[in-house]
């Protein structure tokens, strides 16, 4: 999948500790596609200088919308919001997801042992420190601020934190066991040329009425391919995925009540 217009130079031999060792780069990624999280609000944002202030702010904009609302601190706003394995220093990682998942999981049997999905091993995987097509995010506003105030490390440089708010369209919101993160989560298991064959197959049946673009995308060989790693998670043969199913992000609704946001190739 071609994600720059420049040609890239040779790549270094890829290793998962080499690319866990990188430093976080706070280049602009709103040029990377896969990036757009959601459509940014208009409203400018206001600096909050104390506890009470962010309190009242979150509590009217609570009251704003039936949208399901979700929070994310961050303690340098100048990173990026965008799942790791999105940003740009993590490209040759995203380019070699599927083995680097796949790797860790050999080295580390016995952790992914109990977990029975494709999700369930991405979380697992962010606490190894593997950057994911996942993007945590809470509930609780509250929680989000302690991760912007956040000092960072000793030594670190002073930085401006960051809280952003998420509202989730109905359609966006996802429950851990369906269908449609199942598909996200086992894009991690297709290769790097199979999932630019489903971007391609996906921009060559935009233009077909819907019950023939689903099922002409439904009968290609790399979505049979995708098939095979949602069936394995499912007690029911029949899936049947729609484009969208592929790309996008929401939020998904975890086992224990909360959720991270999940960005697709």
């Amino acid at each position: 999948m071609i994600m720059y217009g420049t040609r890239p130079r040779p790549p270094a031999p890829f290793t998962i500790e080499g690319q866990l060792s990188k430093p976080y780069n706070t280049r602009s990624v709103s040029d990377h596609l896969r990036s757009r999280m959601a459509k940014k609000s208009k409203t400018p944002s206001v600096p909050l200088r104390t506890l009470t202030n962010f309190i009242e702010a979150f509590a009217q904009y609570l009251s704003g919308s039936k949208y399901l609302k979700c929070f994310r601190g961050q303690r340098d706003a100048s990173w990026p919001i965008v799942a790791g394995i999105f940003r740009p220093e993590f490209k040759q990682l995203l380019e070699n997801e599927k083995r680097a998942v796949r790797d860790l999981i050999s080295v580390h049997p016995s952790e992914f042992a109990s977990d029975e999905t494709m999700f369930d091993k991405l979380v697992r995987m962010q606490h190894f420190g593997l950057p994911t097509r996942l993007l945590d995010v809470s509930r609780n506003a509250l929680v989000a601020l302690y991760f912007a105030t956040d000092p960072g490390p000793l030594g670190s440089l002073p930085s401006d934190g960051m809280v952003t708010a998420f509202a989730i369209p109905p359609e966006r919101e996802k429950y851990f066991d369906s269908d449609s993160v199942s598909c996200i989560a086992n894009l991690a298991n297709m290769t790097s040329e199979e999932k630019g064959e489903i971007y391609q197959l996906k921009e060559l049946l935009i233009e077909l009425p819907e019950d023939e673009q689903i099922t002409k995308f439904n009968a290609d060989g790399v979505i049979k391919r995708l098939h095979q790693f949602i069936r394995s998670e499912k007690s029911y043969r029949g899936i049947y995925l729609t484009p969208p199913d592929t790309t996008g992000c929401g939020l998904i609704k975890s086992a224990n009540g909360t959720g991270p946001t999940c960005t697709a190739c």
